[in-house]
């Protein structure tokens, strides 16, 4: 059996996806990141809090 995908949409018109996708191709491999931050293994790297994206941890380091 072949590898399962999912594939993300960014819509570049909205700041707060255009912010999550550059933070995203910071990663080498942007794909073992998420499949990371979904088993628990990585940190979340952002949040919504009223509807804007805060920054909370970056690379894993809190600010």
């Amino acid at each position: 059996m072949g590898r399962l995908r999912v594939t993300i949409e960014f819509n570049p018109d909205r700041r707060e996806e255009l912010e999550l996708y550059n933070e995203l191709i910071k990663y080498s491999k942007p794909s073992m990141y998420i499949k990371d931050v979904l088993r628990g293994l990585s940190p979340i790297p952002f949040r919504y809090i009223s509807s804007n994206l805060i920054s909370i941890y970056s690379r894993g380091e809190e600010k």
